[in-house]
């Protein structure tokens, strides 16, 4: 499949998905079953793009500024109809293909400090407030102002900023339950997460399939010290044997590390549970402020993560607040106008596609920027504000013709749910 490529905005946001990738999916899942009614190019880059139309997110929007790109009308009911479940696999099939050139990348050395990690990965989830008539598909925690909300669970590299796997599920979902059994994508690469994805099972999986993980200790986690490590300066206390909340109080020293054992229970398979116990390595860091030490559990070496930069590497994990905010900011998460579940998907999925092409511009622009700062919020401001002008850049080989703004503006602006002599406009009424 070859792309056309006419600039260079459309060159570095287009690649991933030519018109012939799009044609061919849509046409395969039955999106478009007569193109004249509608290009289905168009209506995807819309989709993916569209996020600026309007002051306030609705179809209605997305409708106009689908036109605009087009160069034809199409009737409200006639666009509306075009949100199928099948438009929203066509959207997800983009967005895996996307994420799967991203994957596929030659990874990004990140540093000294970290050597020996094919990828670093940060897991997290957002929550997002949905329409209540969809408490049914989306059960909401907050049931008296939020009976339906999705929970958006994504895994991020920490390197280049980009979406790497997703997930959606209702905000009742456990953080760490759509993770529970990974694969091999965790193969050489580091996950960094939260409290919230605290499970042994799951940190027992990575490392079962030759992956590594870092997590803080739960404060009321208990294990057992098999051997001492070492640490930084202060005195030695012999802590074989011994349970860390015994050990913990006494220590004096900067550092301290150790090898400990867990235990915990496998899923059950055939009625019956199996226990098992696996040994990982702790490393408490004190905080000289506090006086108390910050606690972490992982598989990896003193060679792959020393104690000394064990709380550096463990900030990494906000840069996927950091995607959250971005993608709230520049695909307008709050504001899903549907009571239908594939068409909250579909501008779900839309949304994400337009984060991580995006990250594909803002990694060119960095580079041309000759080492002079370009933060990831400043560029998503940017990004948001510029967006109708990138559409146009991007469907501009597509238009069948110039947009006749006076025929849009009297044909948008008669509405056609009110008839004269019932307008609540006093103008309209003399």
């Amino acid at each position: 499949m070859t792309c056309d490529k006419p600039n260079p905005v459309r060159d570095l946001l287009a690649s991933p998905l030519c018109d012939a990738l799009i044609e061919y999916c849509a046409e395969r899942l039955g999106v478009v079953k007569r193109r004249r009614k509608l290009d289905v190019v168009c209506f995807v880059w819309t989709l993916i793009m569209g996020f600026g139309a309007g002051s306030r997110r609705t179809i209605a929007s997305l409708r106009r500024t689908y036109q605009v790109m087009s160069g034809h009308r199409i009737a409200r009911s006639a666009f509306f109809d075009r949100f199928t479940p099948q438009l929203t696999e066509l959207l997800s099939r983009l967005l895996n293909e996307v994420l799967r050139q991203q994957r596929e990348k030659v990874p990004k050395i990140f540093g000294e400090r970290m050597r020996g990690f094919e990828r670093i990965l940060a897991m997290d989830a957002t929550v997002l407030r949905l329409h209540h008539l969809l408490s049914d598909a989306f059960p909401g925690c907050r049931t008296n102002h939020s009976p339906a909300a999705a929970k958006l669970h994504m895994v991020m590299n920490v390197v280049d900023g980009s979406p790497n796997r997703i997930r959606i599920t209702d905000e009742r979902t456990g953080d760490a339950t759509p993770w529970q059994r990974v694969g091999s994508w965790v193969k050489g690469s580091l996950l960094i997460f939260d409290l919230g994805y605290y499970n042994f099972h799951l940190f027992h999986r990575i490392a079962q399939q030759k992956g590594y993980f870092l997590s803080r200790l739960k404060t009321n986690a208990n294990p057992r010290i098999i051997k001492d490590l070492g640490g930084g300066a202060g005195r030695r206390i012999d802590v074989a044997g011994k349970r860390l909340q015994e050990v913990l109080p006494r220590l004096r020293r900067k550092t301290f590390e150790a090898i400990v054992e867990v235990g915990f229970f496998k899923r059950s398979y055939k009625g019956q549970k199996r226990y098992m116990r696996r040994r990982f390595r702790l490393i408490a860091v004190r905080n000289d402020e506090t006086n108390t030490y910050h606690v972490y559990l992982t598989n990896t070496d003193s060679e792959q993560i020393t104690a000394g930069d064990v709380t550096d590497v463990y900030a990494l994990r906000w840069q996927v607040e950091l995607l959250f905010k971005q993608l709230r900011q520049m695909g307008r998460l709050g504001e899903l106008p549907s009571s239908k579940e594939h068409i909250v998907k579909t501008l779900i999925y839309g949304a994400i596609l337009a984060l991580a092409l995006s990250n594909r511009l803002l990694e060119y622009l960095r580079k041309k920027a000759r080492g002079r700062a370009m933060p990831t919020t400043r560029f998503a401001e940017v990004f948001r504000t510029l967006s109708y002008q990138l559409l146009l850049e991007l469907t501009a080989h597509r238009r069948q013709e110039k947009t006749d703004l006076f025929a849009m503006l009297l044909y948008e602006a008669i509405d056609p749910n009110l008839i004269r002599g019932r307008s609540s406009d006093i103008l309209w009424d003399l």
